[in-house]
């Protein structure tokens, strides 16, 4: 029995020697896949992004609260500063966390140095399911530091108990085997020249295009209408005890907020402001790692507009498309308050500039 465990487990670094071989040898060199490869949503935006850089100034990226709700061109019509007008696109996508969504966000600057703006969905950190896992939307965004970043936000996680950090680090784990390995890697090829060849396509029939796709008009059934309650009781419950007792706000996600910090000093290099915000209707379960977060954030890097005591029109029937998005209706509430709420910071940083020189 030990004899076999023993040739099971030179037998698994024998492969996992030869596949890291291969990506260094012949993958990486031929760069056959950009880094925006996983998903029709994410390679779209990043294509026509490259194709249209000088065009955007401004980005908010995030999960499908940004994806269906930021819309754009409403948004640059309420800015009113600056000399250049702002022009935004959306760059959110479906189930988007931290850190794929810091993955895409290095990228994101790196390829586009027009961006003077940064708006980054502050939310929970990836959390892989058994669905997932060993899919490419799963593993193609990992490396040295997203892994490391990960696994040390996973633990310092004040809101978390240990068996589910431990399921939680073994999935992403099994998520970086995966692409060490090569797992799938054929059909990754196939998937992705048929991506390739979809998007081509989709972009030469667009004229414009700003990454923006609102829900569809369905009002939820009753039982939406009992999760939109859930959800507006759990945002007022939620602040309301951070309010009542600011000493939680000291139970925070410390290698999180080194992150953010690393971020938002980075990008300001790159004349980028970054500014993180908490959009509405999260999980109950956000809250606790998010709240006492953006409470350490400077302040100039900052809005907050989920508390459902201060925007009810958020979680409102008339407003949803279902329990979790708000419909177009509503997300042109949810822009407008958003805009104002980047006037006022933008306005607010441009006179303490003035003021310091």
């Amino acid at each position: 029995m030990l004899k076999l465990a023993l040739k099971s487990v030179l037998l698994f670094f024998i492969i996992f020697i030869i596949s890291v071989t291969l990506k260094k040898i012949i993958y990486q060199p031929l760069k056959l896949f950009p880094y925006s490869y996983a998903a029709d949503d994410i390679y779209l935006k990043d294509t026509w992004l490259a194709r249209h850089k000088e065009n955007f100034n401004t980005v908010f990226i995030g999960s499908s609260h940004v994806f269906r709700q930021f819309e754009t061109p409403l948004f640059d019509s309420l800015i009113r500063f600056g000399e250049q007008p702002v022009k935004s696109f959306n760059y959110g996508i479906q189930g988007l966390a931290a850190s794929e969504l810091f993955y895409l966000s290095d990228h994101l600057v790196k390829k586009n140095p027009a961006i003077k703006y940064l708006m980054i969905e502050l939310t929970k950190i990836t959390f892989p399911d058994h669905v997932n896992l060993h899919t490419t939307r799963m593993f193609y965004w990992y490396n040295y530091q997203t892994y490391l970043f990960t696994l040390k936000a996973i633990f310092d996680s004040k809101n978390t108990n240990f068996p589910l950090k431990g399921a939680i680090a073994t999935m992403h784990t099994i998520g970086l085997i995966d692409k060490c390995l090569n797992f799938g890697f054929i059909s990754d090829i196939n998937n992705f020249y048929s991506r390739n060849e979809k998007v081509k396509n989709k972009i030469s029939s667009m004229s414009t295009y700003n990454g923006f796709a609102p829900r569809k008009e369905i009002y939820p059934k009753q039982s939406d209408t009992n999760g939109i309650n859930i959800r507006s009781k759990a945002s007022a419950e939620q602040f309301q005890k951070y309010e009542n007792n600011p000493e939680l706000l000291k139970n925070y996600n410390k290698e999180y907020l080194i992150k953010i910090n690393e971020i938002i000093n980075d990008y300001s290099k790159k004349g980028i402001q970054v500014i993180f915000v908490i959009a509405p209707r999260a999980d109950k379960d956000q809250y606790d790692e998010v709240i006492p977060l953006l409470a350490q954030i400077d302040a100039r890097n900052k809005i907050e507009i989920a508390d459902s005591r201060k925007y009810p029109e958020f979680y409102s029937l008339d407003n949803s498309a279902d329990q979790t998005h708000l419909n177009k209706k509503g997300s042109r509430i949810f822009t407008t308050v958003l805009a104002n709420e980047f006037n006022k910071l933008v306005e607010t940083n441009s006179s303490e500039k003035n003021l310091s020189q």
